[in-house]
């Protein structure tokens, strides 16, 4: 049966792409291009802070399938900190308040929404980090099913009659309600969670250094691929549009990517002491991605130029070179992703000074360079590239200096044991 659900996942979870593209899609029907790019940014803004309530999910995930059985204490831990990051979000959202529709161009209540979602993520995330850990792909994907259902259900029923930015925002919250009732109904051990006192007192040093780590990975993850939106609303608005089009078209090759990822992420975790297993996993995923990347790269040359206004409407026909950049800079995002995922599961660090660099080079270079939406996709395409060189590189003289002193305590052992 976790043979069968390892394959499903992907499937249904690139499956459910088609839903979230449909709301995309539909939305773009009903709105200005001036809200629809407006509308991106605010989205952009959430997945950046989405971050908290993804690394919750990784650590609770990684802690539960380890291999050292499910630690109480631990994960009543995340369940504070994820109180506290609602009390923090607040502060911030409360205190930022004209900071954050200046930047957006937002109002009161599009800015009160957003911040209800980002509270209702983080104990969303809980749940599906439970599942995630005990490797029940299925509930996770019923649980996506749903947060994507009961949003295009309000989106469908509400955006007719109300054409603004805030009823799309009310959708996304709402399916994420949806989502967090399915799992508290069906997640046992977050009942426990929340209401069992643990026997000791939880390894606060351990849990927020581990978290700590996650949530630096995750905080360039999401904002490598949201930041990129708000640069071009704040500096383009006019093709802002146009962008979050394409951008949402290429995003298409990270959904896929992050589907097999979710279900990778144990793998290597349960491997993390055996580095000859993980790496031969390693290289079994690069090879497959590489495959699925060069189909990607062929078919949004040939047919994303086509696909995209029979879509979206003839205002956002592109050209084909922009779909085939979003391909290779996604696809390349993609692998900076993988080697990330590889170092979490190892429960490295290294790895976040490669990513705190690229990130600020490509936060000055936008800065410098935005006359076009060309202009900043070759930018970010090349920052990927070089992440991933840099990740790759890192990850392998890594495993040859462990190797390295694994034979030398090897041939210490032996000389004692000669001299003996």
């Amino acid at each position: 049966m976790l043979k069968l659900q390892r394959v499903m996942f992907p499937i249904l979870d690139a499956a459910l792409n088609g839903f979230n593209y449909f709301f995309h899609i539909y939305v773009s029907w009903h709105l200005l291009d001036i809200q629809y790019g407006k509308l991106n940014a605010l989205i952009a803004l959430c997945t950046i802070l989405f971050t908290a309530g993804v690394s919750i999910q990784m650590f609770t995930a990684r802690t539960l399938s380890d291999g050292e059985g499910i630690r109480r204490e631990s994960l009543q831990a995340v369940r504070t900190i994820a109180g506290a990051a609602a009390v923090l979000y607040t502060g911030l959202f409360i205190g930022l308040f004209p900071l954050i529709g200046r930047l957006t161009r937002a109002d009161g209540m599009e800015i009160t929404i957003i911040a209800l979602t980002l509270i209702t993520h983080l104990f969303l995330c809980i749940q599906r980090g439970i599942f995630q850990g005990q490797r029940r792909f299925l509930a996770m994907n019923i649980s996506m099913y749903t947060e994507a259902g009961a949003k295009l259900l309000v989106l469908v029923l509400l955006l007719q009659w109300f054409t603004d930015v805030f009823t799309v925002l009310l959708s996304i919250w709402i399916g994420m309600m949806a989502s967090l009732l399915h799992g508290w109904m069906n997640n046992r051990d977050s009942r426990r969670l929340w209401f069992r006192k643990a026997e000791a007192s939880p390894p606060w040093r351990e849990v927020s250094a581990a978290l700590l780590a996650i949530v630096c990975s995750q905080f360039f993850f999401y904002f490598f691929t949201s930041f990129d939106l708000m640069i071009v609303n704040y500096y383009l608005p006019e093709q802002s549009g146009s962008y979050a089009v394409i951008v949402r078209f290429g995003q298409l090759i990270v959904f896929v990517g992050m589907s097999l990822l979710t279900v990778l992420l144990p793998e290597f975790a349960a491997r993390k002491q055996d580095l000859g297993k993980l790496f031969s996993l390693l290289w079994k995923c690069i090879a497959f991605m590489m495959l699925l990347a060069f189909t990607a790269i062929l078919l949004y040359q040939f047919a994303a130029p086509h696909v995209i206004p029979a879509l979206f409407g003839e205002r956002y026909a592109v050209d084909a070179q922009l779909t085939m950049l979003s391909a290779v800079m996604y696809a390349s995002f993609t692998f900076a992703s993988l080697f990330i995922y590889v170092n979490i599961a190892l429960g490295r660090s290294r790895h976040l000074y490669y990513i705190g660099a690229v990130s600020a080079l490509l936060v000055v270079s936008l800065q410098l360079m935005h006359a076009n939406i060309a202009a900043v996709m070759i930018q970010e395409t090349a920052a990927f590239i070089l992440l991933d060189l840099l990740l790759l590189l890192d990850l392998i003289l890594y495993r040859w200096k462990v190797t390295r002193d694994e034979r030398e305590e090897e041939n210490a052992s032996i000389l004692v044991l000669e001299r003996h």
